[in-house]
């Protein structure tokens, strides 16, 4: 058994528990991940600056949650498309909290056409509740369910499936 010298150790029972300088160079590297993090916000702050957007175009529940790589997503969007791209990242990246920040960014452009798959159309819905509070789920959100349907008056954001579309 190796003698505890304050940064390693094991219980009696012979279990590792977490060392005090894994501890340290979890909060260094945690320390240096914060950092990343601050800067890409405050690019991301001059951006819509310089672009003339509302620094709080982002509601800051979503613009909190965002991770770097989303936030410099959003920036590349924005500085270089105008809101005008696609995203394609892989499942599970953040690709529909990228799509409603950069949204909400140019919602002085809406109404907002979502196309998605069919079997996503409520959960698109229901992310829109989540992280735009601004939005009214009975007046400002439609789902479209059939050919049918047609925009009702006020409506901010309309969500349609591919084969609806076609």
């Amino acid at each position: 058994r190796k003698p505890n010298n304050g940064f390693e150790g094991c219980s009696l029972d012979g279990h590792a528990f977490v060392s005090k300088k894994s501890e340290i160079i979890q909060r260094k590297s945690q320390s240096k991940v914060n950092k990343n993090l601050e800067d890409t916000r405050k690019q991301m702050l001059n951006v819509l600056h310089t672009h003339g957007l509302p620094e709080n175009a982002i509601p800051i529940h979503l613009f909190r949650t965002l991770f770097s790589f989303q936030l410099e997503g959003i920036v590349r969007i924005v500085s270089k498309f105008n809101g005008n791209a696609l995203l394609g990242d892989d499942m599970g990246l953040g690709k529909t909290l990228e799509a409603l920040a950069v949204a909400s960014i140019y919602k002085s452009g809406w109404p907002l056409l979502i196309v998605c798959p069919a079997s996503v159309r409520k959960t698109w819905a229901e992310q829109l509740e989540t992280w735009l509070h601004y939005l009214h789920p009975t007046d400002d959100i439609q789902v479209f369910s059939s050919h049918a349907d047609t925009v009702e008056p006020g409506v901010r954001v309309c969500i349609i499936s591919y084969r609806m579309l076609s």
